[in-house]
């Protein structure tokens, strides 16, 4: 008798900790696969198969779902490459459109002594005028510099 009871509250046991048959958690798996619940689908689908492991809808089921989620992953992955491949790209257009301003900033800097300045005609005449007060000075120091060169004679002529 005892031991017809422990079989009988095993068995209760047993179906009250699943809850639900293989052929239920099928049924959820597909249900969440069709809603876009694909890692809810695939943890349906994997207690289904430990209730009942040798379920050919289960297994079927499964394959599917891992298919679909290693073609996700590798969609994923090729994602990622093409987003590193346009940064890198990206990257390296700025580091060469750096460079042409760079190039193009040092030209323009070469350019600008040779281009006319924008000055008025009265600055100009000031700093013409400036300029030749500062030629004479020059002359004028030029001059008091200048030494006068005489030849002496000497007194013996040999």
């Amino acid at each position: 008798m005892k031991q017809i009871i422990l079989i009988a509250f095993l068995s209760m046991m047993g179906f009250s900790a699943f809850g639900q048959t293989a052929q239920e958690f099928y049924h959820q798996g597909a249900q969440q696969y069709i809603f876009g619940q694909k890692k809810e689908a695939i943890e349906s689908v994997q207690q289904g198969l430990q209730l009942n492991p040798n379920d050919t809808d289960l297994k079927e089921l499964y394959e599917i779902l891992m298919k679909e989620e290693e073609n996700q992953q590798n969609k994923d992955n090729q994602k990622e490459n093409k987003d590193q491949q346009k940064e890198e790209e990206q990257k390296e257009q700025d580091k060469q459109d750096q460079q042409k301003d760079q190039q193009e900033q040092e030209q323009q800097e070469k350019q600008q002594p040779s281009q006319p300045m924008n000055i008025s005609q009265e600055d100009m005449e000031k700093l013409l005028q400036a300029l030749q007060m500062e030629e004479e000075k020059l002359q004028k120091d030029m001059q008091k510099r200048k030494v006068k060169v005489s030849k002496k004679k000497t007194a013996k002529d040999w």
